[in-house]
């Protein structure tokens, strides 16, 4: 399989945003792959998306990659913030104001 386009959405909706995909299947609406984390956010890992639309031919931008989930990965909650807990600041703590 070649290069596939596709638009994907972030948990919170909102916008889509177009990346390729290499992989060896081929992608439809309504899948869900991963995104690696921008650079100086590798703390945050990987983020999910949701394919919202095939895209028919290459873009005239760049396009980042996705990947595809594994079964353990979609088994997942979807939230990326799911290990964090709020928690109230402490004198410790360093705030930029």
């Amino acid at each position: 399989m070649g290069r596939q386009y596709v638009a994907c959405i972030f948990n919170d909706g909102g916008r889509s945003y177009t990346y390729h995909f290499d992989g060896d299947t081929v992608l439809k609406k309504g899948d869900y792959v991963k995104a690696d984390p921008k650079p100086g956010e590798e703390h945050k890992g990987w983020q999910r998306l949701k394919v919202v639309s095939i895209v028919g031919m290459a873009p005239s931008f760049p396009t980042k990659p996705v990947h595809a989930m594994t079964a353990e990965e979609l088994a997942q909650p979807s939230s990326r913030f799911k290990d964090t807990q709020p928690r109230k600041l402490t004198d410790d703590d360093e705030v930029d104001f």
